[in-house]
């Protein structure tokens, strides 16, 4: 049986405990700079946005994430050619009967040498389909288990002092 709860008491419990009251926790991590003069110095502290940040762990969700992102690299290109698409074999190679071997039609059937290749690999999409709440969600899972592992690095600027690399 569910349980209901009248207007009155509802407004009594809010009363008591309205969410305003419930404090929200911003999660930090430092800042580090790129420049040259002070590389991978902490400049400062920057508070990140709960709603990204403080999602719960769910490897339910990042495995069928990566599932999902692997799927679309896949480039699913295999191919064979088949008894119609190799070349030759137009003609039968010998009679019916009369020959006493077993009966053929083509020099290019899957059980002869060089003959196509019976179903065998042929281009299509591996892709798998993902809503894309759920994608979202797993780059926030994603990004909330960095920063919990304390793996997540923001930078105050992408700009570099130079684009030389010697």
């Amino acid at each position: 049986r569910a349980l209901s709860i009248s207007a009155a008491r509802r407004s009594e419990v809010e009363a008591v405990a309205p969410l305003a009251s419930i404090p929200v926790v911003f999660p930090e991590t430092w800042v580090v700079s790129l420049a040259k003069e002070k590389f991978n110095s902490k400049v400062g502290l920057q508070q990140l946005n709960p709603d990204v940040f403080a999602e719960p762990l769910r490897t339910d969700i990042l495995h069928r994430v990566v599932l999902y992102q692997r799927s679309l690299w896949w480039q699913g290109t295999a191919k064979t050619k088949t008894r119609a698409e190799v070349r030759g074999g137009g003609r039968k190679p010998f009679p019916q009967k009369g020959q006493g071997r077993a009966r053929a039609g083509s020099i290019r059937s899957p059980n002869w040498r060089h003959g196509g290749i019976a179903h065998g690999p042929v281009p299509h999409s591996h892709a798998i389909d993902l809503p894309r709440k759920v994608q979202e969600m797993g780059i926030r899972v994603a990004l909330s288990a960095k920063l919990a592992q304390g793996e997540l690095i923001v930078v105050d600027s992408l700009e570099l002092p130079t684009h030389k690399t010697r």
